[in-house]
């Protein structure tokens, strides 16, 4: 699922309508994978070439070259299967793609500057394309007034609409619904003029 230019900036426009209708600082990143698979799913693929020999060395009459040939090749598809980020994401557990993203999540709100956010109301929006999973990382500011249970429903609608294929329909309506939350508890200001600045970030 691939953003062009014309759905980034249909998408970051929401965001900054979205930033307008409250006073709590509010991004959004979307990101292609969270944590590093690769090297797990690469032991797997040692493992599956080391041992893809064993049936051909026991049941057949097959020489040394043909057995070595065949395993080359089923090393070569494992290690280049291993390098697409969402398979190797699928055959890690979801308690640690979970965790991953998590981690991934806390790192970009400090990166934003959302943890310095006036009376801690920062708010980030965190989506990993690989899991499959997304995160709403709230200052307490802005959990005392939108609970997580609240946000657990933007997040439930977000997943399942990129699940489902519509990747920018997903983000526009994840900002809607973040403005509606945020505005009805902490509605905009005289001093919550929008800042010059991005409030959607495609890594």
């Amino acid at each position: 699922m691939a953003l062009d230019a014309q759905a980034l900036a249909r998408i970051e426009d929401r965001f900054s309508k979205a930033q307008a209708m409250t006073r709590a600082p509010l991004e959004g990143v979307i990101v292609a994978a969270s944590g590093d698979y690769e090297s797990r799913t690469l032991a797997w693929t040692l493992l599956g070439a080391l041992l893809a020999p064993l049936p051909m060395v026991l049941f057949t009459h097959w020489p040394a070259w043909r057995i070595f040939t065949i395993q080359l090749l089923i090393a070569l598809a494992l290690a280049a299967l291993s390098l697409a980020p969402r398979l190797s994401a699928a055959l890690t557990g979801l308690r640690a793609k979970r965790l991953n993203v998590h981690r991934a999540a806390m790192a970009q709100f400090v990166a934003r500057g959302l943890d310095h956010a006036p009376r801690n109301e920062g708010v980030l929006i965190y989506v990993s394309l690989a899991e499959r999973l997304a995160r709403v990382q709230a200052g307490e500011g802005a959990l005392a007034a939108v609970t997580m249970q609240q946000w657990q429903g933007l997040i439930d609608a977000l997943v399942k609409r990129i699940g489902a294929g519509d990747l920018e329909g997903a983000l526009t309506d994840a900002a809607d619904r973040a403005g509606a939350l945020l505005s009805a508890t902490l509605p905009a200001d005289a001093q919550s003029a929008p800042q010059p600045r991005r409030h959607f970030h495609a890594m």
